[in-house]
């Protein structure tokens, strides 16, 4: 079992070898049952599956889990109505968008399209929570790394994916 660490602050990511239908297969998870003995390996806990052992991972090398990107995005739904920080920024907004960034590139001033996650729309100060529209331009994983999520959105995440 190999770890995948891009970053520090990053959510742990790990390779898991397993057998699909007599194939070895690589998969990338959230979750690594060895390490936590009470989680269940779900659809939800795999990003998605490498495709070719012999390439770096890379957007062009995973093919992202369907169940898993689902899950992913009505986590962020769940979440946005509870988190102080979010409820505070629509506040301010009053009327407009507010995105959910992915915090991979925090350190840079600008973000990329690749980076934001989603949005939301704000009226009147208050969270429409069925506008959520993810961006069909965000990528899970980059040249930078895969995914990072607030802490408290990435426990989340964790915690509901078995």
């Amino acid at each position: 079992m190999r770890k995948i660490n891009f970053q520090l602050y990053f959510m742990n990511i790990y390779l898991l070898n397993t057998t699909i239908e007599g194939k070895e297969t690589l998969l990338l998870s959230i979750i690594n049952p060895e390490i936590d003995t009470e989680a269940k390996l779900t659809a939800k806990a795999i990003v998605g599956f490498v495709l070719d052992t012999n390439k770096p991972i890379s957007t062009e090398n995973v093919r992202l889990n369907p169940t898993f990107i689902d899950h992913f995005h009505k986590t962020i739904v769940f979440f946005a109505q509870f988190n102080d920080g979010i409820i505070h920024l629509v506040e301010q907004q009053q009327n407009g968008f507010v995105y959910i960034n992915d915090l991979r590139n925090k350190a840079e001033k600008e973000v990329r399209k690749e980076d934001i996650i989603g949005s939301f729309e704000v009226k009147n100060g208050e969270l429409i929570h069925n506008s959520y529209q993810p961006n069909r331009a965000y990528k899970m994983i980059t040249a930078d790394g895969a995914f990072v999520l607030q802490p408290e959105l990435e426990a989340l995440l964790y915690s509901t994916a078995y």
